[in-house]
């Protein structure tokens, strides 16, 4: 009956996360980095092994290889929506040992719809990520197992998954705190796992980083200014963009406008409050300490940003704090569904789970849509409004005559943005420079028989009137995208 019950959770949650991501995967897109990747991809391996991640450097350059284009691509975001579904998998695998509960199996699928998981489904570039953080999960498991085998397979996993990328590699660490306040485990226990990992990581990272810096020696590659420690004298700054940034936008659950300071405390700190109660009424039934239960699960949640935290770095991006806004997701969520079985018992004294069904039946929906607007209006239309604005322009160029080369006059003042976070901000990747080149590039090389060398960038349109040389001015780009936008959206 429970295995039953097990089963037919796993396949609601996982098809959850489908129905969730799969029009994202298959929609044809491109965006930032991949355009790097397949244009110059030397350029993309210098960057990944100069922050001594030389695993994604090689796999990064392989996967797009042989997946290098639009159509191809969708399959790099499928593998990373396998990842996803890989790490559901296993943390309810890890579920089972002890609890057998439909609701907790949910709580852990819906976090995992948090924007910082879109990245590997949404971007072809990130479909790593995920599978670096189950790698991370897998590691911490073997680690925990008795046999010295299996203990030397988990430090060789996680020293892979940390020479990966470490922001998600140390995703396991929310996963236990997490998993602790689902099982309902005491501090101790939480307190060992999260001693027990903090040595894996150690060890690991010794590891992993011994070998980067190894092959950054070799290969002749400089280190990343992000790659040294934080000094005392940043510390103070430090501080402050943790808890201004990376805590607070955990703590807006599924959110990814920039908000002012008062927006952001007004919907940060209702969350803070759900899960100190549901701590305090954790412990208050369980006989714990509430400040050492506050204190493990702080302590968990922030060592899941701990590359952030050591990094003088202060860069803040949805796909580097997947760990903590999981974790904090999963617990609004499960405190969540706490106060409302309270209610329930309180106005229809009846232990029918009728306000927690409703909440989460709706909670699904909404963030089903949402995750697929959110797509479709920022990643989706993009890449073909990009390709028609370019490829209209160059067909403008071209009733003048035939076309040697593309001179980009680049923008003039500040690069526009939304009111978002991270890669969320972004109207255009013609908007950057440097990548803009590569974006024209892509669009052209293959329809116009342009190479690298006949695409660059100029400072003032007088380019424009030099015979066969097409002028595509950046700080045209709003118009041209406002003509382009319907053609975008019907080929969609």
């Amino acid at each position: 009956m429970r295995q039953s019950i097990i089963r037919r959770a796993d396949v609601i949650c996982i098809a959850v996360l489908i129905s969730a991501y799969i029009p994202g995967v298959l929609q044809r897109s491109l965006w930032s980095d991949d355009y790097t990747t397949l244009v110059a991809p030397d350029e993309a391996k210098s960057l990944h092994l100069s922050d001594a991640r030389p695993i994604y450097a090689y796999i990064n350059i392989a996967s797009f290889y042989f997946f290098n284009n639009e159509h191809s691509a969708r399959f790099l975001k499928f593998f990373g929506l396998m990842g996803i579904i890989a790490i559901y998998s296993f943390l309810s695998w890890v579920l089972k040992e002890q609890d057998y509960s439909f609701k907790n199996r949910l709580i852990v699928a819906i976090a995992l719809l948090v924007p910082s998981f879109q990245m590997p489904a949404h971007w072809a570039h990130a479909w790593v990520l995920s599978w670096t953080a189950f790698f991370g999960l897998l590691a911490s498991y073997l680690w925990s197992r008795n046999s010295l085998h299996r203990r030397l397979v988990g430090i060789i996993l996680y020293s892979v998954s940390i020479a990966t990328y470490p922001p998600t590699a140390v995703f396991n660490f929310a996963a236990i705190v997490v998993l602790g306040s689902l099982k309902k485990e005491s501090n101790f226990q939480i307190f060992v796992a999260l001693r027990r990992n903090t040595v894996l990581f150690l060890a690991s990272s010794i590891l992993s980083f011994a070998n980067s810096l190894w092959l950054m020696t070799v290969l002749d590659y400089p280190r990343a200014d992000r790659l040294r420690i934080v000094t005392l004298n940043e510390i103070p700054e430090k501080v402050f963009w943790l808890l201004s940034r990376p805590v607070t936008a955990s703590l807006r659950p599924f959110m990814i406008d920039s908000p002012s300071p008062l927006v952001a405390m007004m919907t940060a700190l209702p969350v803070l409050v759900l899960i100190l109660l549901g701590l305090a009424r954790d412990c208050k039934k369980s006989r714990q300490k509430l400040m050492r239960r506050t204190l493990i699960i702080s302590f968990g949640l922030l060592f899941s940003i701990a590359p952030l935290i050591v990094s003088p770095q202060n860069q803040i991006e949805f796909r580097l704090i997947s760990g903590i806004s999981w974790g904090i997701a999963s617990l609004t969520i499960l405190y969540l569904l706490d106060a409302f079985k309270a209610l329930e018992h309180i106005i229809w004294r009846t232990k029918l789970p009728i306000l927690q069904g409703i909440s989460i039946t709706a909670l699904i929906v909404i963030l089903i849509v949402n995750t697929n607007v959110r797509f479709t209006n920022l990643f989706g239309n993009s890449f073909q409004v990009n390709k028609l604005a370019i490829q209209g322009s160059i067909k403008n160029c071209e009733k003048r005559g035939p076309i040697y080369a593309v001179g980009i006059l680049e923008l003039e003042g500040v690069i526009p943005r939304k009111s978002n976070l991270g890669i969320y901000s972004a109207y255009s990747d013609l908007y950057f420079p440097g990548l803009s080149e590569k974006v024209v590039f892509y669009f052209t090389a293959k329809e116009y028989g342009l190479s690298k060398e006949q695409i660059f960038t100029i400072e003032t349109s007088e380019f424009g009137e030099l015979p066969g040389v097409c002028t595509f001015d950046l700080n045209d780009l709003e118009s041209l995208f406002k003509d382009q936008k319907r053609k975008a959206s019907n080929l969609n």
